[in-house]
């Protein structure tokens, strides 16, 4: 009996471990660099909404916190520049004036991360 209990025990909580392990692994939406790696040039705008989990805007899990401001002199020309702000990334995206993506470029900010699960977090989504 107590045998049987300790297996049950076991293999729940390493079903837990490869569970959390599984959705860590794999965001399906959100401002991450997985998410940036897959707008393509040509994209409409919604499908840009879809992969980045909606509209432009600050989708930092604490939003208070202050914001590192970032200027770049090397910017793409043209389009109408759309801007989301993530935890450890901000994407940006030109569109044109049929609502297609023209350019993308993206601020990498996971190195200043210094909660622990957030390293984490980065470290398998490089």
């Amino acid at each position: 009996m107590r045998r049987r209990f300790t297996f049950i025990l076991l293999a729940s909580c390493s079903l837990l471990v490869v569970v959390g392990m599984i959705w860590m692994m794999f965001p399906s939406a959100g401002v991450h660099r997985g998410a940036f790696n897959r707008i393509r040039e040509g994209m409409f705008k919604s499908e840009v909404h879809a992969i980045l989990g909606g509209p432009p805007g600050d989708y930092r899990t604490n939003p208070e916190e202050p914001r590192t401001q970032y200027v770049s002199f090397l910017r793409p020309i043209g389009g109408i520049k759309k801007d989301w702000i993530g935890d450890s990334i901000d994407i940006h995206v030109g569109f044109d004036k049929y609502d297609r993506v023209l350019w993308k470029s993206c601020t990498d900010r996971s190195d200043r991360s210094g909660r622990f699960w957030d390293r984490i977090w980065n470290w398998f989504n490089k």
